[in-house]
């Protein structure tokens, strides 16, 4: 359950960096977008095209996932022979890969919900100018998007842990950690924001002033990173109490090989 759950941390990584790159994607496209609101075609069928759209980029890369695992899982027990036991390993689980399909397809369609909700409030008047920017989503347009990437984390959880208790606290979890580090981002964005930049290179002038500017990837690229650096820390911890319980519990004069069920007959070969 926790290497699976901390797989899906890693997804959820993944995940923010597919919402930044469906949102550049999108807004590329608002053009295109406005010229067909022009031409009668309605917002929601606009959001469908797009939504069909992503889920098939997201399928793509997970089919690719899929292959390159299958892969190292068919030629690293070869490289690691003298440090892995000689024990059979099926390269090909369809289980395992229809698992990771479903996933990676879910957590790329889960995450790009927000750059989609946004293209219908494109404005047709894009169409003659260029200027025309998105308008602001309501309270209930934004509180449907939070509710739905909830509900996502949670049954993902949910799939990997098969516990309700288990899948829960994981969501509050990932939701605290993300709350705290996105506070820390945009606290990060406003002391950078005031500091007085005249007096250093141009350089770090141009770069504090990337990262303070309305629209940059600040808060998304500090969460993405804290939520990395926790994963880390938390297989570190995990490991590190594991082999302090092991060395606690083990005496230092404990066997090696243990012989299950022998019978008396056979003792003096076993001796031997």
């Amino acid at each position: 359950r926790f290497l699976g759950l901390v797989a899906l941390v890693s997804l959820i990584l993944g995940g923010i960096g597919v919402a930044q790159t469906v949102r550049a994607w999108l807004g590329s496209r608002f053009d295109a977008i406005a010229v067909l609101k022009c031409l009668g075609v309605r917002p929601r069928e606009i959001v469908t095209l797009y939504a069909v759209e992503t889920a098939l980029l997201g399928l793509a890369g997970s089919l690719a996932g899929v292959a390159i695992a299958t892969v190292i899982l068919a030629i690293a027990p070869r490289f690691l022979a003298g440090l892995l036991p000689a024990v059979p390993i099926d390269a090909w689980q369809p289980e395992a890969a229809l698992r990771g399909l479903a996933l990676g397809t879910g957590v790329a369609s889960l995450f790009s919900v927000a750059p989609l909700s946004a293209l219908r409030l494109v404005p047709p008047l894009r169409v003659l100018r260029r200027d025309a920017e998105p308008l602001a989503s309501g309270p209930f347009a934004r509180a449907v998007v939070v509710l739905a990437l909830l509900s996502g984390v949670f049954g993902a959880a949910y799939v990997q842990s098969g516990s309700v208790r288990i899948a829960a606290g994981f969501a509050a979890g990932m939701i605290a950690a993300a709350g705290v580090l996105a506070g820390a981002a945009k606290l990060l964005t406003r002391a950078v924001a005031s500091l007085a930049r005249e007096r250093v290179r141009v350089t770090l002038r141009h770069g504090l002033s990337a990262l303070a500017r309305p629209g940059a990837g600040t808060l998304p690229a500090v969460t993405a990173l804290g939520l990395g650096v926790l994963v880390v820390v938390a297989i570190a911890l995990v490991d590190r109490g594991l082999t302090s319980r092991l060395r606690a519990d083990l005496p230092k004069n404990a066997p090696n090989v243990f012989l299950v069920d022998m019978q008396s007959s056979q003792w003096p070969r076993i001796r031997a």
